[in-house]
């Protein structure tokens, strides 16, 4: 009988059934792996991984991440959309082809949903800390102290950073995927590879750390306003985030960003909490089901409804009822952000 191979992502999945999959150590099948991920370690603390999957229906994986490695990541095509939490915020991530992601986000948990319209390819080197100290010879003249702090360890803040793939940044992306070295040429060619792109994404990640506070113009302020009372004409039913950037002639990225910088969350939060906050006054001011609730209120489903609701008060909307009417208090508690 043939070994299966150990393999190493850094994460714990957490299976629907609740069981959960330590990690670094479990076990693969070559088929998954092979529509799945390529991991590449090149040196120790430098992963390549190469990513490339279609499933036949949309899934979801949830994760969780004590400490993380600093992480680049880059879309060549399909879409995934990742819902993350940490200590200090929450954040929603589109992989979408052309973008690439800057990402440390110590303590975090959440889930990644990956789209089955189009094959999910997705380059991404991990860098450990350790790595990234060795090999600046720990010399961090130039380097911002944010970026210091990670490399010794110190930060337990978050760092995301957005941003297109540059023409270069483009070209060895396309070296990397398609190579027909095998062996140990291929390892070497990779690991060269790898360091010319973390040494072009390690230029973003330095010049978007030294940019001073962004200054949002009033064109964008009233742009970002316009998306909000277009939202809340309706949140049941609402413009995709591609209908609305494209009305509102505004970036996916740039939109989301701003909508955080000015309401404290995002698209995507937002359209919850009003979702929220109308299930609420269904809840108490009717004698509708639970699954009733959801659909009016514009939930895929009874089972959806319930993970929001339970990740804001604790409990799940029929207990909630209960003790709400219960208690003769029809009271509608604030949305937490």
């Amino acid at each position: 009988m043939k070994t299966k191979e150990l393999y190493q992502l850094g994460i714990t999945l957490a299976s629907k059934i609740g069981k959960k999959i330590k990690l670094p150590q479990f076990e693969m099948s070559d088929k998954l792996r092979k529509g799945f991920a390529d991991i590449i370690e090149l040196r120790e603390g430098l992963k390549l991984i190469i990513n490339e999957y279609k499933p036949k229906q949309e899934i979801e994986i949830a994760f969780k991440v004590d400490k993380p490695p600093l992480e680049f990541a880059f879309c060549l095509s399909g879409e995934a959309f990742a819902e993350i939490k940490t200590k200090r915020s929450s954040y929603n991530l589109n992989f979408t082809k052309g973008n690439s992601i800057i990402f440390y986000l110590p303590n975090s948990n959440g889930k990644i949903k990956i789209s089955n319209q189009e094959t999910l390819k997705i380059i991404s080197l991990h860098i450990s800390p350790d790595f990234l100290r060795t090999f600046m010879d720990e010399d961090f003249s130039g380097i911002p102290f944010k970026l210091v702090d990670i490399i010794l360890g110190k930060s337990e803040n978050d760092v995301l950073i957005e941003n297109k793939m540059t023409p270069q940044i483009k070209i060895v992306l396309k070296h990397i995927y398609e190579n027909n070295y095998t062996g140990t040429s291929r390892k070497m060619f990779l690991e060269g590879k790898a360091l010319e792109l973390m040494t072009l994404q390690m230029s973003t990640f330095i010049e978007n750390l030294n940019k001073p506070e962004i200054q949002i113009k009033d064109e964008d302020i009233k742009k970002v306003e316009l998306a909000r009372q277009i939202i809340e004409e309706d949140y049941i039913s609402p413009p995709t985030l591609s209908e609305l950037t494209s009305k509102l002639k505004i970036s996916h990225t740039k939109l989301n960003f701003l909508f955080k910088k000015i309401f404290d969350m995002t698209v995507f939060e937002f359209i919850r909490n009003k979702r929220i906050e109308y299930s609420l006054k269904l809840l108490l001011e009717s004698d509708i089901s639970i699954s009733e609730i959801s659909y009016e209120a514009g939930w895929s489903n009874p089972g959806h409804f319930t993970r929001e609701f339970k990740k804001i008060y604790d409990i799940s909307p029929k207990t909630y009822r209960e003790k709400v009417i219960g208690k003769n208090q029809p009271k509608i508690f604030s949305i937490k952000k």
